[in-house]
């Protein structure tokens, strides 16, 4: 059965560049729950009868993050809320789309890990085809062609702009990408939840610091000039063009196909790394919250 609380359901921004995203806001003082009821038109009188406080100021807070469309005195979610048979049809979808791509990237991944084998990384490929490639350069890409919104701050979006969106059940065990920045280069950062806390740890005291500081890490370091640069933008090529020309399935609201593809994309990454791990391109990834996370990008080299 679904949580009535949103801040229990898988939560995803698109939004590089945020000053604050929507996470906090879904998670704080039950706002999970009201918005969980705004998936329906209400008016502020309809909450209060229905129990909720402080209504009028958490609406005001919504607005100002933009989560509700209004309509006069009614509100109404304005981010997708993807759960049951919804979710199972995306996902059915993009492992059928994952299973098709991987059978045709994987001699790329496979030349991929034998790069980074030489180097001296055999432990790095699963961070550089995931944070390097598919959860990095295909966004890019997808940017560049106008197939995802806008994440670009103005005086009417200060705080974020992109998408926001909300699926159940979550992934259990699935990775993101974190970045740090300095000169010239970004550290790009594989994590799962289990490995948050290691993470933070290296941010503050450890690695991760001493990288920001403007230390040297011993992580793949990979530039435009760079085959493995190459290797992955051959590899993002085939999975944006299938995301630019997949419709919008039926039944998922009023998604346009940019949402629809930050959708589809996020399950879909992670989907092909099961698919290529599966077919041995891969070794499972066992993360350890250490240098086995990191991969350096070097910036407009």
């Amino acid at each position: 059965m679904e949580p009535e609380d949103l801040s229990q359901w898988g939560l995803h921004a698109f939004a590089l560049g945020a000053r604050s995203t929507p996470h906090d806001v879904v998670g704080m003082d039950g706002n999970g729950v009201l918005l969980n009821a705004l998936r329906y038109w209400s008016t502020a009188e309809d909450l209060r009868r229905r129990g909720f406080t402080a209504v009028e100021s958490r609406l005001r807070l919504f607005e100002l993050y933009r989560l509700v469309h209004r309509d006069g005195d009614r509100f109404k979610v304005s981010f997708p809320v993807i759960g049951g048979d919804a979710t199972g049809r995306v996902r059915s979808r993009s492992g059928e789309m994952a299973r098709e791509l991987a059978a045709r990237t994987g001699d790329t991944v496979a030349a991929m890990a034998e790069e980074l084998r030489e180097d001296g990384f055999p432990n790095h490929v699963y961070p550089v085809v995931f944070g390097y490639a598919v959860d990095g350069l295909l966004w890019d890409g997808l940017r560049r062609e106008g197939a995802v919104p806008d994440t670009g701050l103005s005086v009417e979006r200060p705080l974020w702009n992109g998408a926001f969106w909300a699926v159940y059940p979550p992934r259990e065990g699935a990775a993101g990408v974190n970045e740090e920045h300095r000169e010239g280069r970004t550290l790009v950062i594989v994590w799962t939840r289990e490995t948050v806390p290691a993470v933070r740890e290296s941010m503050a005291s450890g690695e991760i610091r001493r990288w920001r500081e403007g230390g040297e890490l011993p992580v793949p370091a990979i530039g435009p000039s760079h085959r493995l640069h190459g290797l992955a933008v051959e590899l993002c090529a085939p999975i944006a063009q299938a995301l630019s020309e997949e419709p919008v399935l039926d039944g998922l609201g009023d998604l346009d196909h940019r949402e629809w593809t930050l959708v589809l994309a996020h399950e879909l990454v992670w989907d092909l790394m099961e698919a290529w791990t599966d077919e041995g391109l891969i070794e499972p990834w066992r993360p350890d919250g250490g240098i086995s996370q990191l991969v350096e990008r070097i910036d407009g080299e």
